[in-house]
């Protein structure tokens, strides 16, 4: 096993040869200026992130595995790697931390200013917080090449419009391709849910869990029901019995779950889908 001075002295071209690994190809970028080998105990490499989003990145499975293959392909050595969140370190160019000063630029006259176009990659979407009347709020992140994290919380007239500019651009491209059905259907299924509404109601009950993105109610109390042939009522639900397992429209967070699990809830359900939870304490 190589020691923390000689990984962190070949880390530089380590990193360059993850690109083109990842869902998106950018694997490298998820290392890049975000990350440093911090410990090697055994077989063991401890990295240490800056940012808690690269830090979950890693951890997913598929890209943690593939950064061990590719650790034991360059260093010829099997190494499992650890994720902790540390302080970015500043250095000098004598290897001493030091807290470098910010750079001006000189003043330029708008003429004089390069153009600069940073290419960025789609990272994900959150649902995590809300505006300050309780409204949810959509970030949607892009990252570029060297890993550093952008956020963008669109109105939705931009969201529209890059829709509409997307499906009419691939309609002028290739007509008839997999994705005009992909943009099709996305608009069948908007109109569907919560234009074309066809069924609405409210079900009340204990949120005990969550099964393959959905939520699982069950019963609080004993449903009884009127049977008219016997003229009598009978017991259609048992307390605890599942009262129905359902999908949601928004994204379901560690938060949102944190706040929700194991709680008597009332879910306004739209279409089969539950568009809004609220908690009965």
């Amino acid at each position: 096993m190589l020691s923390l001075d000689e990984i962190r002295a070949q880390w530089k071209d380590f990193v360059p040869s993850t690109r083109g690994l990842g869902e998106h190809g950018n694997l490298d970028a998820l290392l890049r200026s975000t990350c440093e080998p911090i410990a090697a105990e055994g077989n063991t490499l401890t990295l240490g992130f800056y940012y808690e989003f690269h830090k979950e990145k890693l951890e997913e499975p598929r890209n943690r595995h593939l950064i061990e293959e590719k650790l034991k392909d360059f260093f010829g050595s099997p190494y499992q790697i650890q994720c902790v969140l540390v302080e970015r370190r500043r250095v000098d160019t004598q290897g001493e931390e030091t807290e470098r000063p910010p750079v001006i630029a000189p003043e330029a006259t708008k003429a004089e200013r390069p153009p600069s176009v940073t290419r960025l990659k789609w990272a994900r979407i959150r649902t995590s917080d809300t505006f300050p009347d309780g409204r949810v709020r959509l970030h949607t992140q892009f990252m570029d090449g060297e890993g550093n994290l952008y956020e963008w919380t669109p109105k939705w007239k931009d969201v529209n419009d890059l829709f509409m500019k997307a499906s009419t651009t691939e309609v002028f491209n290739k007509p008839g391709s997999d994705w005009v059905k992909e943009f099709a259907q996305a608009s069948k299924e908007v109109f569907d849910r919560y234009v074309g509404i066809r069924d609405a109601y409210t079900v009340k009950g204990w949120l005990s869990s969550v099964r393959g993105g959905k939520l699982v109610l069950r019963a609080s109390e004993r449903v009884w029901e009127f049977d008219p042939e016997a003229a009598e009522y009978f017991p259609s639900v048992q307390p605890g019995e599942v009262l129905g397992t359902y999908p949601v429209a928004f994204e379901l967070t560690e938060e949102w779950l944190a706040g929700h699990l194991q709680t008597w809830v009332s879910c306004l359900v739209i279409n089969g889908v539950i568009v809004k939870v609220t908690t009965d304490n």
